[in-house]
């Protein structure tokens, strides 16, 4: 479940605390006497932002391909390199130049390496795999099941398969009730356009 998940607030904390020593050895090398402070400050809140902007995004909420969450972490990470960039030229401190970009640069890189490296710990201890109920149509319900089972980048197992058509005709209360004995495990809509109108009421 999402519990699970917030292992990738761990993994994204890493990346950020590995990217501030890449970032300080910058500084460090390059810009002697440059205020550590005000470099540790600006990349300290931007990070919070970033994080709260991909918790938003349901980043450590529901499972997501990698390869989906290479343009949201790019861009987040973008924008955070220009808000340092603009933070820094009001504070006065050109010195810090290198050290952000190198920081916000590397950011990115290190933010997919421990998400992956996270996912697969997850995947080796049997954690990542989630048990679905699979609400569809009863004549496409082996191809979706198989389909789903085939990406396995979001660890989704079908464990129950229920027909769409079976919950035709039942009034809301009927089917609140009926869906709330389907609580055991996630919830998964695939509707063809004849089951649409009742995935609709779900």
């Amino acid at each position: 479940g999402s519990n699970v998940l917030r292992v990738f607030v761990l993994a994204d904390l890493l990346a950020f605390g590995a990217a501030g020593l890449i970032s300080m050895a910058l500084l460090d090398y390059a810009q002697h006497g440059a205020p550590v402070s005000v470099h540790a400050g600006i990349s300290a809140g931007l990070c919070l932002a970033v994080m709260i902007w991909f918790r938003s995004k349901g980043h450590y909420r529901a499972r997501h391909a990698l390869a989906n969450m290479v343009r949201p972490v790019l861009m987040a990470c973008g924008l955070a390199f220009l808000a340092a960039s603009t933070l820094q030229v009001s504070f006065e401190e050109t010195r810090l130049t290198s050290a952000t970009a190198g920081f916000w640069a590397s950011v990115p890189v290190l933010i997919f390496a421990m998400r992956w490296t996270a996912r697969a710990l997850l995947l080796a201890a049997g954690r990542w795999q989630e048990p679905v109920t699979l609400l569809t149509s009863a004549a496409i319900a082996s191809d979706r099941a198989r389909l789903i089972e085939h990406n396995t980048d979001h660890g989704l197992t079908v464990t129950r398969t229920l027909d769409l058509a079976g919950f035709e005709g039942l009034d809301d209360r009927t089917l609140s009730a009926r869906l709330s004995r389907l609580t055991d495990r996630t919830l998964f809509l695939a509707p063809d356009e004849r089951s649409q109108p009742v995935a609709n009421r779900i």
